[in-house]
Order: structure tokens, then C-alpha cells, then sequence
């Protein structure tokens, strides 16, 4: 398991466990408290409000499950302050941990072209990934625009520039508009097919940058409706982005999807 990937699950888990606690400190409690008592050998169960107890008949299902549901939450909400502090101090010692990865980023770009600390399989990975992309069909419709990545290719718009140069710069391969061919032979060109090197799965993404236009909003939810209709979906092999007029592509959305999905 990689360390990012170590960070994003203990971080989730914390956010997970406040939004719990949260929940609980809402919730509306039963009156009493729920006793246990074992009588020759059988559970026997009461309420207890004051000095007084009430005792319920096993048969009545349905305040046992309240009452047994209140003493769980109960001991879950003592609990789960413990918990979140115990994982909030791994999480601080695992951001000064660092991985091979971080280790490799940081030396001069002179040593690490001959430091490539790729294992052979990933390197057998990345260079069939190419071979298939340089065989694979891609769309020859006439760009309007031109924005030139840093990788040298031509896209279709700045934001899809920006994405690719993050995809570059953070040593991702990808490949720009290759079909992807879907149920009857139905061609679509996503902005990007994608390699995680790391676990060998394919994505793709696609960038949706007028979505304040109307026809190209209703075209593009088309789209991703015919899209997991054939398998894609997302958080599992398709990555999806948005912007408006008024809320251009947000890079640390970018940086984020990268981080956790990709490498």
C-alpha cells in the first residue's frame, strides 16, 4: 500500500468518525437506560428511569432494538473521542513520513533520469500502455483552438492543457482524445485515457468546461449516462471535471484526483 494512499484512508476515517460523533450528539434518546439481567440462564431485559424499572417482554422487538441501539450509541460516543485523537496524531507522524516517491522527486532532474526507480514490470506497463495508445484511433476533428502542453502535443482548451501538464509533470502516462469504443461500436474520444503505473488500471477523464451552457451541459449528461451504461463509472475507471463562466477548473481538485487516484 502506498503512503498517500495510507494518509487519504486514516484521513477519511477521521472525517468519517466526527461526522458520526456529530450524528450521535443529535440523535433523540429513549427515556431510561437499558439493564441486563441473566435469570437461570436467560437474558431478561428492563428499563430503568429513576428507581423504577419496567421490564419488556422479548417479543416486543421493536423497543429491544431501541433501547439495545441507545446502549450501543451510548458506549459508541464515549469511545469515538478516544478514537479520533489516536488517528489525528498518526495522521500528523505520517505527513512527515516520506515514501520512495517523495524520496525520487526530490533529487536534481540531472540524477533522476538515471535513477528511475521504476520496477521492470511498471516500466512493461507504461511502454504497452504506449504501444496501444500509438495504434488506437484518435479524433481528427479539426481543433478550433490550440493550446500547445508542455509535452508538445495540442489541445483543445487551457484547462485541458492544465491537466495534462499536471498528468506530465507528475510522471502519469496518458493519451489525448483515443476512442474508447462502446456498446454497438459507438465511438467517443474522452479527453484523456489514463495508466496508473502503481496498480495497472486504465481510466479515463473527461474535462466538461461549459457547463453553464444548456445544450452542452444536456449533451455532456448524455454522455456520462452512455458511459455507465457501458461500464464506466465513476470513482472506479472514470474521472470527471467541471467549470463555468464564473468557476474556471479548479487545479487543487486536479492535484487531488491525481494524487489519490492516480499514482
Amino acid at each position: 500500500m502506498k503512503l498517500d494512499t495510507v494518509k487519504t484512508d486514516v484521513n477519511a476515517l477521521i472525517k468519517e468518525m466526527k461526522a458520526q460523533l456529530d450524528s450521535l450528539e443529535r440523535r433523540k434518546m429513549p427515556d431510561g437506560d437499558l439493564v441486563l439481567r441473566i435469570q437461570h440462564g436467560n437474558s431478561r431485559f428492563y428499563v430503568a428511569s429513576g428507581k423504577k424499572e419496567r421490564y419488556i417482554k422479548t417479543k416486543d422487538s421493536k423497543t429491544l432494538k431501541l433501547y439495545c441501539l441507545e446502549r450501543y450509541y451510548k458506549k459508541l460516543e464515549k469511545a469515538l473521542p478516544e478514537q479520533v485523537a489516536r488517528l489525528e496524531k498518526i495522521s500528523a507522524a505520517l505527513e512527515k513520513v516520506k515514501d520512495d516517491r517523495a524520496v525520487y522527486e526530490s533529487l536534481p532532474d540531472a540524477v533522476k533520469k538515471f535513477a528511475d526507480p521504476r520496477s521492470e514490470r511498471e516500466k512493461q506497463l507504461i511502454e504497452k500502455f504506449y504501444r496501444k495508445a500509438g495504434r488506437a484511433s484518435h479524433n481528427n476533428m479539426e481543433k478550433s483552438d490550440i493550446f500547445e502542453t508542455d509535452r508538445g502535443e495540442e489541445v483543445r482548451s487551457k484547462s485541458e492543457k492544465i491537466i495534462a501538464d499536471m498528468l506530465f509533470h507528475s510522471d502519469i502516462p496518458y493519451d489525448y482524445e483515443q476512442v474508447v469504443l462502446l456498446g454497438s461500436r459507438e465511438k467517443r474520444y474522452p479527453d484523456f485515457t489514463i495508466l496508473n503505473v502503481r496498480t495497472g488500471k486504465v481510466y479515463i477523464w473527461e474535462h466538461m468546461g461549459s457547463m453553464d451552457n444548456e445544450d452542452y451541459r444536456e449533451k455532456n449528461l448524455r454522455k456520462i449516462e452512455t458511459y455507465q451504461e457501458n461500464g464506466y463509472y465513476t470513482g472506479e475507471n472514470l474521472i470527471l471535471t467541471f467549470e463555468t463562466k464564473n468557476k474556471p477548473l479548479n487545479v487543487r481538485q486536479v492535484r487531488g484526483i491525481i494524487k489519490h487516484w492516480l499514482r
